[in-house]
Order: structure tokens, then sequence, then C-alpha cells
């Protein structure tokens, strides 16, 4: 089974699983959670900084961090809503 996002016609998925007794399995987890790491180490240091940066930067920074945040928390809900209706398909 597999739950995904349906965006500009394309479908993104984020969670997957096979059967009550395996894991439910996000996908593109971990890069995710590193970009968000990296934009808001990055916006760290443009704060730190002050104004000697690129003004190209923190946009970039801020939007990586707004869409690897969503991405994370749409997948967190993804891969509780695939593991409830594994347990209710199997419960009933």
């Amino acid at each position: 089974m597999f739950v995904y996002q349906r965006f500009l016609g394309l479908n993104y998925v984020l969670a997957f699983g096979n059967d009550e007794t395996t894991a439910i399995r996000g996908v593109g987890g971990a890069i995710h959670a590193i970009f968000l790491a990296l934009a808001a180490v990055g916006l760290g240091m443009v704060v730190l900084r002050g104004t000697d940066h690129q003004i190209w930067l923190p946009p970039i920074y801020a939007m990586l961090f707004l869409e690897s945040g969503t991405y994370l928390l749409l997948q967190f809900y993804a891969k509780r809503g695939l593991r409830n209706f594994i347990d209710n398909a199997t419960s009933n």
C-alpha cells in the first residue's frame, strides 16, 4: 500500500507498507531532515553575520526550510494514517 501526495499532476509517494507485520516506511525523510538542518544553519548564519551576506540567501534558506518542514509533516501524517488504515482493516 502506498500513500501519496498529488501535486501538479504528479504523484509523490510519502509512505508505504505491505501488511500489519511490517514497518511503515517513509520516502525521502532523511534527505528532507538534512535539508531542514542545512536551512536552519544557513538562516542562523545569516542572522549572526548581519547584513554582510548575499541578498538572495535568506529567501532560499527560508523556502528550503518551509518546503522540507512541510514534507516531513505530511510524511508523518501519511505514515500515521497508513498505520491506522492497516490496523483498522486487519481488526475487521
